[in-house]
């Protein structure tokens, strides 16, 4: 998402859609890979405590910011696109 765009003009219901699409999708996709991962990781002989540790973080942390109040601002949507796009791009 290009942000200087938003920033430098009054939001269209467009960016709205589109933030709020792109908020929605990352952080489902960041639970549903943690929990995939976590149930991998313990299937294993011997499960990695300290990765199943950060994936249950990883699990928490998205939890907490797929809260309603955080699709209400577009400043909030941008941030949490932002803190998770390098999640994503290290890991799918």
């Amino acid at each position: 998402m290009n942000t200087e765009i938003i920033n430098t003009r009054t939001p269209s219901r467009l960016d709205w859609d589109i933030a709020i699409e792109a908020t929605n999708t990352i952080l489902n996709e960041i639970i549903a890979w943690s929990s995939r991962e976590k149930v991998l990781e313990l299937q294993k002989p011997n499960p990695d405590k300290r990765r199943l540790s950060k994936l249950e973080t990883r699990w928490l942390q998205a939890q907490r910011d797929n809260h309603p109040g955080n699709f209400k601002e577009l400043p909030l949507m941008i941030a949490i696109i932002e803190k998770y796009s390098a999640v994503i791009n290290q890991n799918f």
